[in-house]
């Protein structure tokens, strides 16, 4: 039986085939289309939004936010934007070569956020984690 491994999924027989087929900039595209769809649907989910209020906000079709939510839409930077305002969000991203790392600290912003002052100790144990982190691997690169 044929054999054909992603870095995230192993595919066999006719599917291998099929997955050889496709280049490493059209995995990586529909990985970055799946996981910013996610992120939009978690978000209208937290802001208590369905498809057809989204819908409405952007001036758009309930079938343009489906094919979003799926995953289908190759939409510019421009309707993401238009989106995430559209749910009250803000979009953070972060270009880095391929050999570094990066560490996300949302989580940290959203718990203060939630349980005020008296985790600001936490935060900023994390954030001493984070930049011992950094240092050992500028160290490590040096």
């Amino acid at each position: 039986m044929k054999k054909m491994k992603n870095s995230e999924v192993t595919f066999y027989g006719e599917m291998a085939d099929i997955a050889k087929s496709i280049d490493n900039d059209e995995w990586e595209f529909h990985k970055y289309a799946f996981d910013i769809s996610d992120q939009i649907s978690e978000l209208m989910e937290s802001v208590s939004i369905n498809k057809t209020e989204l819908a409405e906000k952007l001036g758009s079709s309930k079938a343009f936010v489906s094919k979003i939510l799926r995953g289908d839409a190759n939409m510019t930077l421009k309707t993401l934007t238009k989106i995430v305002f559209a749910l009250g969000g803000e979009v953070n991203t972060k270009i880095i070569s391929s050999h570094q790392e990066v560490q996300w600290l949302g989580y940290v912003k959203s718990q203060e956020k939630k349980f005020g002052h008296e985790n600001l100790s936490m935060k900023y144990k994390v954030l001493e984690m984070v930049r011992a982190t950094q240092d050992a691997h500028t160290a490590i690169a040096a």
